[in-house]
């Protein structure tokens, strides 16, 4: 692989979904195990608590004593969440020695859970803890004011893209960003209280406008992007082109809490904030521009997530275009899950589905995040595996390479069809794969509390190829 002196990143942010993307261009030579010239990283749910190891924490953590890198039951304490950030530093510098071009995703749920309750005023709290981590980034090189890449940040504050014969809607729809691109998308504990947004008095959410000044005070956001993210919470970015292929792709940051039955104020019908209509023009106008399309969001689409008719509008319109759509990214679970989102054949109708581990410990599972190669021209994943935090709490964070995902579901690859028939493989007592598949859906490690019994495990399995009410009713039967 020929060496390349130039080195761009995209970073794409989401709170619950603060989805960051990142895209880093290979500057050296090097061997890697599969044949591709790109990558993604896929991180999810710090839940930092400023106030771990205090009276005032969310869990069991509420004493000086408990360990700097947390424990079961317990959200992430900065420490934790600096440790991660240092980690995913280190895999892209390794991964872009290697030749790569490496797209970072972030996929939300910055805040602790039930952010309302912490004492003082929850909204500054929720400010320090997104200052806290995008100084963290900043840190690690993760952030436009930090990166050496010598490529124009095409879309952002100083770039050439305001021509005033362009609208609003154009300037967001043609501009490229080529450099760190941190896109803010809400989810649950993102908003205060959680699930809080008045569909009702788009652009007066007051948290929502200062994430979307702050994106934009960092360089993350132009300002046409900082406003229509300020509005509803969803906004997209088209990165690229990648320094191996030249492919451009575009990254949907989806607002799923709009979608959601806990939503407050509620509402039960309609488009809420027109997002779905606003999928369809983004689509339609990849499609024509002959982009790849990811989408992130932080709440995966499924009947226990999703108003029904919602869950059913999303669907049929990801089936609509899954000539152009190569993959969904997904948080708030804390597991590592995958979808095969198939048609009835499952085999076609749309792209996979990914969902990150998280880095906190809320939910019993171990710090996590996913590694992944992906083509560079269609943008399909090819193989997956982890990274975890060594449960022996040395600091250490350590490669699951040998259990890529493929392997332990032996499958050839992660395309729709396969991942749609590794899922009812999972369901038959006398599969292999589910346990292997098991200690990487918990982390890369089982901690000695989490059992599995035959409810769990079909819950786990339906999971992977269910997503409507039916289609789950008939899965668990």
């Amino acid at each position: 692989m020929t060496q390349r002196s130039r080195v761009a990143s995209a970073v794409v942010f989401g709170f619950t979904t603060l989805c960051m993307t990142l895209l880093i261009a290979g500057g050296g030579s090097g061997t890697t195990a599969y044949a591709s010239d790109f990558s993604i990283v896929h991180m999810s749910d710090f839940h930092m608590d400023p106030f771990y190891g205090t009276e005032n924490a969310y869990g069991t953590c509420t004493n000086s004593s408990v360990p700097a890198l947390g424990i079961s039951g317990c959200d992430a304490s900065e420490t934790l969440v600096a440790s991660a950030i240092a980690d995913l530093a280190k895999t892209v510098a390794a991964l872009e020695a290697a030749g790569k071009d490496v797209l970072v995703i972030y996929t939300g749920d910055y805040l602790r859970h039930q952010m309302k309750d912490t004492p003082g005023d929850p909204i500054a709290n929720a400010q320090r803890i997104y200052g806290t981590i995008m100084d963290l980034f900043k840190k690690a090189h993760l952030t436009p004011s930090s990166t050496t890449s010598s490529l124009a940040f095409a879309d952002g504050p100083a770039a050439a893209v305001d021509d005033a014969a362009l609208t609003k809607k154009n300037r967001l729809a043609t501009t490229i960003a080529v450099l760190p691109a941190l896109v803010a998308v809400e989810g649950n504990e993102d908003f205060v209280p959680h699930y809080h947004f008045n569909v009702s008095a788009p652009g007066e959410n007051a948290l929502l406008n200062w994430t979307a000044a702050t994106m934009q005070q960092y360089g993350f956001l132009n300002s046409d992007q900082a406003d229509q993210f300020s509005q509803c919470g969803f906004t997209s970015r088209r990165v690229g082109p990648l320094p191996s292929t030249g492919a451009t792709f575009r990254v949907l940051h989806l607002n799923t809490v709009l979608w959601s039955p806990l939503l407050k104020p509620s509402i039960t019908t309609g488009d809420p904030c027109g997002q779905l209509a606003w999928m369809e023009t983004e689509l339609d106008a990849a499609r024509a521009a002959g982009d790849m399309v990811y989408i992130q969001g932080h709440i995966p689409p499924s009947k226990h997530y999703y108003w029904y008719s919602i869950l059913d509008a999303y669907l049929a319109l990801i089936q609509s275009y899954d000539d152009v759509i190569a993959a969904q990214f997904f948080g708030h679970t804390h597991r590592l899950e995958f979808g095969g989102m198939g048609g009835q054949d499952g085999c076609s109708g749309t792209p996979p589905m990914f969902g990150a581990g998280a880095v906190t410990r809320k939910s019993w599972s171990t710090p996590q995040y996913s590694v992944m190669d992906a083509d560079a021209s269609t943008g399909e994943i090819l193989s997956l595996y982890t990274r975890y935090l060594d449960p022996s709490l040395s600091g250490a964070w350590v490669s699951n390479d040998a259990n890529r995902l493929e392997t332990v579901l032996q499958i050839p690859n992660l395309q729709t069809c396969n991942l749609y028939n590794a899922g009812y493989a999972l369901l038959q007592d006398s599969n292999s794969s589910f346990w292997p598949f098991f200690t990487l859906h918990m982390g890369g490690f089982v901690p000695n509390e989490q059992t599995c019994d035959s409810h769990c495990r079909e819950k786990i399995a339906c999971t992977t190829i269910a997503f409507t009410k039916k289609q789950i009713d008939e899965c668990s039967t």
